[in-house]
């Protein structure tokens, strides 16, 4: 028997459905809030969205909150049936600024809801528009008797960005509900004013670990070298978050002088905090974590291994060959196509035999990175392994070493290309066409001929365009 979506139910389930964040903007969605042109969400229209998301389960009132707040675009799906005129109006406000009056005062009126969600909801589409009226709210709710709607309020404020709140959040950061003094702490973060580093010192040593761990984290945001030596300090806190949160800061201050500090992390009992210790130390590129970070290599956690494989190649020293190759035979999947990656950087032929020898990986993604990192090693002569990729069961595994053979032009690999202009995917048959274009010999060019005939226009269009030359 189908069960009926209780009211409010199909759009929190197409709200669920559709990406936010990195993952939207990965696969072409939009997102975001866009401060132009496009009118905002009136009361009448946030108000089932609003009570929608107050019924649900509180996972599933968050996961709906992340999308709502990310911006809310359904796009392709906005033509599914069932989708109603209602729900792609909203669809369409929501990507707007909350300006209406009715709107506003809805929101200040829900930061002090039961419900947390709701409360973040309210407190962030408060915070993205330029209303004068929901800027005044939120500074108001700040000073509530009622925690929940202090501490939506000083998310909204931190969402705004303005520095002329600094004080008030300064003073929040002494609030005696943790998770309202935590939020400031986060919100000083994200107005980024250097102004409040002081503030932030002292909040770090907060009793409770959520605000120090925001304290931590907002000292990273404000790009402030002066926090160095404190957030060293910070990677021998008691709680793991703390520690987590300072390795991270110290990674986006980019200070070299952490180096030793973030080293001596690599051996932590917690598996998350070796992990941002690898993390930081990789974007501090400094020589002299070459050798703690091949230990880290050997890590019990898969995730540190991995990093490490990452931060080595982005060192770009030779002497990461070794260990590099040895990580091409890790037991874990992810490590193994860190490793592939990273050869790749060293761009040294030596690494030509091993990173050939995992074109029959398993995992199709570290075949696919194997044959990308080719490319990148000036190599004169393809190893026979690429032209066997050609075959490969996954089509990106083709289209990354017919790339890769086209950047090596060895006229011995003309046959097999021309084979491969039979792939029955196009993007595989593209590339292929780039790479006969590239290799440029008798043999490739007659089955450039062979393309022109291509069912796709792109690939005839890279046809016409190799024998034209």
């Amino acid at each position: 028997m189908r069960r009926r979506l209780a009211p409010g139910g199909l759009l929190l389930a197409l709200l669920l459905a559709a990406p936010s964040g990195a993952l939207a903007r990965r696969h072409g969605v939009h997102v975001g809030h866009d401060r132009g042109g496009r009118p905002g969400p009136t009361a009448a229209q946030l108000t089932p969205l609003l009570d929608g998301l107050a019924r649900a389960e509180p996972l599933v009132c968050t996961l709906a909150a992340d999308t709502v707040v990310a911006g809310l675009s359904f796009g392709p799906r906005a033509n599914l049936p069932g989708v109603d005129a209602q729900a792609r109006t909203l669809e369409r406000a929501l990507g707007g600024p909350v300006t209406a009056p009715d709107a506003v005062a809805l929101l200040a009126g829900r930061l002090g809801d039961p419900s947390a969600c709701v409360r973040r909801v309210a407190g962030e589409l408060l915070g993205r528009t330029d209303s004068p009226e929901a800027f005044a709210r939120l500074r108001t709710a700040l000073a509530s008797s009622n925690a929940g709607e202090r501490q939506a309020a000083a998310l909204g404020l931190g969402e705004r960005g303005d520095p002329s709140v600094r004080e008030s959040l300064e003073r929040a950061l002494r609030d005696p509900d943790p998770e309202v003094a935590a939020t400031a702490a986060w919100a000083l973060g994200a107005i980024e004013d250097a102004r409040a580093v002081p503030a932030l010192r002292e909040a770090s040593g907060h009793a409770d670990a959520r605000v120090r761990r925001a304290a931590v984290a907002a000292l990273g945001d404000l790009s402030d070298p002066r926090a160095v030596p404190l957030l060293v300090d910070r990677l021998k806190d008691g709680d793991p978050g703390v520690r987590r949160s300072a390795a991270d800061s110290l990674g986006l201050l980019e200070d070299r002088e952490a180096t030793p500090a973030l080293l001596g992390r690599l051996g932590d009992s917690e598996a998350d905090v070796r992990l941002a210790a690898v993390e930081a130390l990789a974007r501090l590129e400094d020589a002299r974590a070459f050798d703690g970070l091949v230990r880290a290599l050997a890590d019990a956690d898969p995730r540190v291994r991995a990093e490490a494989a990452e931060a080595i190649g982005e060192l770009e020293d030779a002497r990461a060959l070794e260990p590099l190759v040895r990580a091409l035979r890790d037991a874990d999947a992810q490590v193994r196509r860190a490793a592939a990656r990273s050869l790749g950087h060293l761009e040294s032929q030596r690494a030509a035999g091993p990173l050939a020898g995992v074109l029959g990986d398993v995992d199709a993604e570290v075949r696919r990175q194997a044959a990308e990192s080719l490319g990148h090693l000036e190599l004169s002569q393809a190893p026979a392994g690429l032209s066997t990729a050609l075959r490969d069961a996954d089509r990106q595994v083709r289209a990354a070493a017919a790339q890769t053979l086209g950047d090596i032009r060895d006229p011995e690999t003309a046959a097999a290309l021309s084979a491969a202009l039979k792939d029955e995917a196009r993007e595989v048959r593209r590339a292929v066409t780039r790479a006969l274009a590239r290799l440029g010999t008798p043999a490739a060019r007659q089955a450039l001929r062979t393309a022109m005939a291509d069912s796709d226009p792109e690939v005839r269009r890279e046809a016409v365009r190799a024998l034209g030359r």
